[in-house]
């Protein structure tokens, strides 16, 4: 069901252009996913290009993807929905991917720091 965008429901205005655009635009989902691999001590940020219309649906098939890579969502940090002409230069060939192959995956991985520090 969509929204009046000046419904005073909880619901942010940008939910609702994000839900419009998704069910009448030719774009795709992204999503800013951090997670932690499983056994390997480093963390990362994956950046997550979804062609699915519904924003479920791609969330779904983000954690589904990422979790059979062997990596542990902490959390999702962003989401936007983006048509071709919205994509900054540096995501247009993950974008081109995703609408090829239905999504593209970019892992900014990074060491995880230790519990304990030590004192010099």
């Amino acid at each position: 069901m969509l929204l009046d965008s000046t419904e005073k429901s909880g619901v942010r205005e940008a939910d609702v252009a994000n839900e419009r655009s998704a069910r009448f635009g030719d774009g795709l989902h992204y999503f800013l996913i951090h997670a932690y691999a499983r056994r390997r001590a480093e963390g990362a940020y994956v950046g997550c290009w979804v062609n699915f219309r519904l924003y479920e649906g791609a969330l779904l098939l983000a954690r589904f993807y990422i979790r059979e890579a062997g990596w542990i969502i902490r959390s999702v940090d962003e989401h936007r929905w983006y048509e071709l002409a919205d994509v900054p230069t540096t995501g247009r060939k993950y974008f081109k991917e995703a609408k090829e192959d239905g999504a593209s995956f970019v892992f900014h991985s990074y060491p995880k720091r230790h519990a304990k520090r030590t004192k010099r």
